[in-house]
């Protein structure tokens, strides 16, 4: 009994891992400006193609974070669904609530915090129900969540402005400037 809960615990972290790593992947092929600007930090050379090919990696990668949340248990699913939908609207055009620094940090947490309740979800069915009558544990994961990625955007945004930020084309001509 105990390793079939160390399998289903392995699962999940290697789900959430894997949700993480679609999320840097799709937010990295929608942000060609941020890439050219911060090479340091995102390896993705992003251009035409490349764009879609991480757009179709980052695809996969949800598919083996999904493949892996299915077996963990019912409740887990649905928290993993709820974290990949926020994560998406985060990343994602044309909602891309990244743009919105306190409405994306917000998203984020949100996210977050499914992804905590999804791990609960894997205690025992008593420890689980006893989470939900905590109230106050909700709000101190959300607001902890929600400080951290506030500080890490404010953290990109002012490296964004230390880093000049053009982007050229073949011919050598500036095409557009980051604020």
């Amino acid at each position: 009994m105990r390793s079939l809960w160390l399998a289903l615990l392995l699962c999940a972290a290697c789900s959430c891992l894997l949700l993480g790593i679609y999320a840097k992947l799709l937010e990295a092929s929608d942000d060609p400006a941020s890439d050219r600007s911060l090479p340091s930090q995102t390896p993705l050379a992003v251009g035409g193609r490349e764009r879609e090919e991480a757009r179709g990696l980052a695809t996969v990668f949800l598919a083996c974070s999904a493949i892996l949340a299915v077996p963990v248990a019912r409740e887990f699913l649905y928290f993993w669904t709820f974290s990949a939908g926020l994560v998406y609207l985060y990343a994602a055009p044309p909602c891309r609530f990244r743009r919105f620094r306190a409405l994306g940090s917000a998203t984020l947490a949100l996210s977050g915090l499914g992804l905590f309740l999804g791990g609960a979800s894997i205690s025992r069915p008593e420890d689980f129900q006893e989470i939900w009558k905590r109230k106050e544990v909700f709000g101190l994961v959300g607001l902890a969540l929600y400080l951290f990625l506030r500080r890490t955007c404010l953290h990109e945004v002012e490296e964004h402005r230390e880093t000049p930020c053009a982007s050229r084309d073949d011919s050598g001509k500036e095409r557009r400037r980051c604020q």
